[in-house]
């Protein structure tokens, strides 16, 4: 009996993300396109790698000819095809790269109704997702979990805290847009290597993707706001060993020279501390709210952060040592354009 109502319970979400747009919005499936930046040969088709210059490109808004898409697929690219699933090809341009996130903004000619609803929420460990792609003409349906939320990356040389991770396979894929079970966009998930090893994928979380587009058509550039640091999340035996004031904040873990934060002063790890058969960085300041909202996590600070327009004056709460402190920062311009 649970057998089949696992089965029937997966015809329902099949159905679900399938079905062609209708009276509730655009499906998933509907949303998806194949995009291709080289000549290839149609053999392809019967293969299961995806050749290079072919990819999924997930529709923002028909209605506008807005496109997001990997920025490794289209960066450098002479001509720029998109094939939509109704099998109409039409030629795309790039708005905008952003290599901070590995996403890229395309335009094209106005060709329907479907929009995109993106969820701007880090979705929760154990939470069903779908990877949904185009990469040969035909959608392409695998069921994910997500395995850790929020995780740190590395990208462009500094570290970001607030992707996610699933355990999802994209070979044969490729990079896709995730959903949720109600047809929200989740998330991107790239083929790169820092992302991408093995079942797990870590992926660029929906609220990024909101932010690219709507930088992206605001400028044509998507210019993103600089602090620079970054830190790890306290922990009760981490504020009992280390006898900090606060039980909540972020530890000030690396300030990267020349930045914002280290105009004004704002201190990192100075020494490492042994807890047992744990070596945590220790002397650094503790950042417990970020223009009036508590913070705990690098996520938490990101989430924040981001929204805020570059060259804005922010005002930061730290502890050091003892004392409780303000510090206004200018943030930075930062962008990130190059392959």
């Amino acid at each position: 009996m649970a057998g089949l109502k696992r089965h029937v319970f997966i015809l329902f979400l099949f159905l679900f993300l399938l079905v062609p747009a209708g009276a509730r919005g655009a499906k998933p499936a509907a949303l998806v396109v194949t995009v291709v930046t080289r000549p290839v040969k149609l053999d392809f088709l019967a293969a299961f790698e995806v050749p290079r210059g072919v990819g999924t490109g997930l529709i923002v808004s028909a209605k506008k000819g807005i496109i997001l898409a990997p920025s490794y697929l289209v960066q450098g690219a002479q001509w720029i095809d998109v094939i939509l699933p109704d099998g109409r090809q039409l030629g795309a341009k790039i708005l905008a790269l952003d290599q901070l996130t590995g996403l890229a903004l395309l335009k094209t000619k106005p060709f329907g109704k479907q929009e995109v609803s993106i969820r701007k929420d880090l979705p929760k460990a154990g939470e069903r997702v779908w990877l949904v792609g185009r990469p040969r003409f035909r959608v392409v349906l695998r069921s994910a979990y997500v395995c850790e939320s929020p995780v740190r990356i590395i990208s462009r040389g500094i570290t970001l805290g607030s992707f996610f991770a699933v355990e999802g396979d994209l070979k044969g894929l490729g990079s896709a847009p995730l959903f949720d079970t109600k047809g929200r966009a989740l998330g991107f998930a790239l083929a790169l290597p820092n992302l991408a090893e093995g079942t797990t994928v870590k992926v660029v979380p929906g609220y990024l993707m909101a932010l690219v587009v709507q930088k992206a058509l605001e400028e044509e550039k998507v210019i993103w706001p600089w602090l620079g640091l970054e830190g790890v999340a306290l922990t009760p035996a981490v504020v009992k060993a280390l006898g900090l004031p606060v039980s909540r904040g972020l530890l000030v873990t690396k300030v990267y020279p020349g930045s914002p934060a280290a105009v004004v002063g704002i201190r990192g790890a100075r020494k490492t501390s042994s807890l047992g058969n744990l070596l945590w960085p220790s002397g650094g300041d503790v950042l417990v709210s970020f223009n009036g909202v508590p913070i705990s996590s690098q996520a938490d600070l990101e989430k924040l952060l981001f929204v805020t327009a570059p060259g804005k004056i922010v005002e930061l709460k730290i502890w050091r040592g003892k004392r409780l402190q303000s510090v206004k920062v200018y943030l930075g311009r930062r962008s990130f354009v190059q392959p």
